[in-house]
């Protein structure tokens, strides 16, 4: 009886100095910072493509109205799929408009 209880006392020695385990990774300062400045960048991004969508959807002509739900309900998707309706005066100003909402959109996916 006498070995067996030294062998389990010498293994809950052991055990009892251990070093304790460090905190998680994801608890740690830094990563909560990023996190918080990347959801700030994500609400900033999705209020960018909001604002640029709802600016299109009002200029937006009453027959292309029909097809929003082709294109995910996106006024500037839907213009850029049937851009012979945007004016000649504002094509430029579309397209840069569209580049700008594509990179956004393509950024917001990424992150």
């Amino acid at each position: 009886l006498a070995p067996v209880f030294e062998v389990g006392f010498a293994k809950a020695r052991a055990l009892s100095r251990s070093p304790p385990p460090g905190p998680p990774q994801a608890l740690s300062r830094p990563s909560l910072t990023m996190n918080a400045l990347g959801d700030m960048q994500k609400q900033v991004m999705q209020k960018s493509l909001e604002e640029t969508d709802a600016k299109f959807a009002s200029s937006l002509p009453w027959y292309l109205k029909a097809c929003l739900p082709c294109n995910g309900g996106s006024a500037v998707e839907t213009l850029h799929s049937f851009e012979f309706a945007v004016p000649a005066d504002q094509k430029d100003e579309f397209q840069d408009a569209y580049k700008a909402y594509a990179d956004t959109k393509k950024k917001l996916k990424e992150m």
